[in-house]
């Protein structure tokens, strides 16, 4: 994917991020007593701004990959209503892809649990209305430099493998590895890394804190 490209997503993702921030400010202040934790607005001001920036950044990686895989030949089945409960949904030529996909595998036990049971119950309404297909299912995490809960995911598997066609986790680059695409996304990886250079660079989130705030 062309850093072009790359950059339209990211803008896309960013663009309301100043509005969203002061929102999150003042809607803090209104709900302000004493069972807040007492600190200055000044802090709240750039805790909100890592905490709506990482979401988005979350986002825009997800944005990134489907518009890769699109651009490989996948095609891409959750970008209308009737699916749009499934985090990715893909398929090419005989075999169909869906997944769970989360930034990071740092989930601890509340919120882990459940994704073995979302993903089944998704992979079997799939699979009755694509009966032709091979139905692979996945959880995917995008940073591959976690992997907290992998032996958990793969135990809580055998407890429901009879349900799957095919069932894997992975991170990072391994998704692609798996597609055969692998050349194509690492290029893609370091059209992101430019990208993010230069936006430190640019101190982008001073420009932003500028605006707003001034």
């Amino acid at each position: 994917m062309t850093l072009e490209k790359i950059k339209k997503i990211f803008e896309k993702n960013f663009s309301n991020i100043g509005e969203r921030i002061f929102y999150t400010i003042k809607k803090s202040e209104v709900k302000n007593s004493i069972y807040t934790i007492p600190i200055e607005n000044e802090i709240k001001f750039y805790g909100s701004i890592v905490q709506i920036a990482n979401i988005k950044y979350g986002n825009f990686f997800e944005q990134v990959i489907k518009e890769f895989l699109k651009e490989n030949n996948f095609n891409l089945l959750n970008e209308n209503n009737e699916y749009k409960n499934i985090d990715l949904l893909f398929s090419l030529n005989n075999d169909l892809y869906i997944a769970e996909v989360k930034v990071r595998d740092n989930h601890d036990s509340t919120k882990r649990i459940g994704q073995i049971s979302n993903l089944l119950s998704k992979s079997k309404k799939i699979k009755s209305k694509f009966s032709s297909y091979k139905i692979h299912s996945l959880i995917y995490f995008i940073d591959e430099t976690e992997r907290k809960n992998y032996s958990f995911y793969i135990n809580e598997y055998d407890k429901y493998k009879e349900n799957f066609n095919s069932f894997n986790v992975f991170y990072g680059d391994e998704l692609f590895k798996h597609l055969n695409i692998i050349d194509n996304w690492l290029n893609t990886k370091k059209n992101i890394k430019i990208l993010n250079d230069e936006l430190k660079n640019n101190k982008w989130i001073m420009e932003i804190i500028k605006k707003y705030k001034d």
